[in-house]
């Protein structure tokens, strides 16, 4: 059946591929779906080109150009077309952007921080998926995604974020691989935010069930990211990661833990409270459905995890070689002033 009741929003080029093949996929009305990019780089229905001095002519992987000159002359034209299909009652809006670009991430985050959040109409769920560039792709993909990450994450109270690395959700070995890494990741997205496909089919006779309230409590916003993994077998704090990043989600603040059983299978008191000990911090809804196939395993969805340590040395490492390089242009500047002071100095003894 047709969903109607959602807004997808695709923004920057990654991100407009991405929302629309999630929206092909799991039907969402296409007349709900919003395409923004600074350049035309895909023949894209629907993709709304954003000018700067009417020119098309993207933002050179720079995200602050995309904020100070790009958004500005748009912003009317970006919240009319917003606005148009929130007053058709929808209740959840679903972004889409890669982080190392300089258009998606830039206005993903000014929707976000100045059209979807002060929405006070009615109350909607906002969630956003952002997604990191290969390491290999050096800077300055990387720095920027490094940038965008802190801005987004001042986002959390209000808005529900979700982390992809392409280095963990690449499909390696297979055809049309990116295509496959965009299914992948649509795959997973939608059994995160998807009460029912998370689910699955509850266990009669099982510790317990997992209600549409108690599962949007988890995956609203809170202070942090949103993550989800399965765990087969090995049930130790350190393997709880994300299967689309390497954030830790044992670092989360809430989680769901859905154990999928046989029905010839129970969960041992013994692991119920060896999860306890492992996390007797968090806000905990555990609940059971029924398996496939297999031994017993569990669905974990975590919630308020903070930026990973790791990203916020990067990030260190990336200003000072940033300052490092200003330095140098400044020198090369000094020195080609120089040159040209002898340059003139020597016409004018001629």
């Amino acid at each position: 059946m047709l969903k109607v009741d959602t807004m997808i929003i695709g923004s920057g080029q990654a991100g407009c591929r991405l929302a629309s093949a999630y929206r092909e996929k799991f039907e969402y009305d296409e007349n709900n779906v919003l395409l923004f990019n600074t350049a035309s780089d895909d023949a894209m229905a629907k993709l709304t080109l954003l000018q700067e001095g009417g020119q098309y002519e993207g933002s050179g992987r720079n995200p602050l150009v995309t904020l100070e000159k790009i958004v500005p002359p748009n912003t009317s034209v970006i919240k009319h077309k917003i606005r148009e299909i929130l007053n058709r009652r929808v209740k959840t809006v679903i972004l889409f952007n890669s982080m190392g670009g300089g258009s998606g991430s830039a206005i993903n985050y000014h929707i976000m921080k100045d059209i979807l959040i002060p929405h006070t109409n009615t109350p909607i769920n906002i969630v956003c998926i952002i997604v990191f560039p290969f390491a290999a792709e050096g800077n300055p993909c990387n720095s920027n995604a490094l940038a965008m990450l802190n801005m987004y994450y001042s986002l959390c109270n209000d808005i529900t974020i979700i982390p992809v690395e392409n280095d963990i959700a690449y499909e390696r070995g297979v055809s049309n691989t990116f295509d496959k890494t965009n299914e992948k990741i649509s795959n997973q997205i939608n059994m995160m935010i998807n009460y029912d496909n998370f689910v699955g089919e509850p266990k009669v006779g099982g510790i317990g069930t997992l209600d549409k309230r108690e599962f949007s409590r988890i995956i609203a916003p809170s202070g942090g990211f949103l993550l989800y993994t399965t765990l087969h077998g090995k049930f130790e704090a350190d393997a709880i990661e994300s299967k689309l990043s390497s954030f830790g989600a044992n670092r989360g603040k809430s989680m769901i833990m859905l154990f999928r059983t046989l029905d010839n299978t129970i969960v041992d008191m013994s692991l119920l409270n060896k999860i306890n000990g492992m996390f007797p911090e968090q806000l905990k809804i555990i609940a059971e459905s029924r398996g496939k196939s297999g031994g017993m395993s569990i669905d974990v969805l975590t919630n308020g995890v903070p930026i990973p340590e790791k990203f916020s040395h990067r990030a260190d490492e990336v200003i000072a070689k940033v300052d490092e390089l200003k330095a140098r242009r400044e020198k090369d500047k000094k020195a080609s002033r120089d040159i040209i002071k002898k340059g003139l100095r020597s016409l004018i003894n001629i």
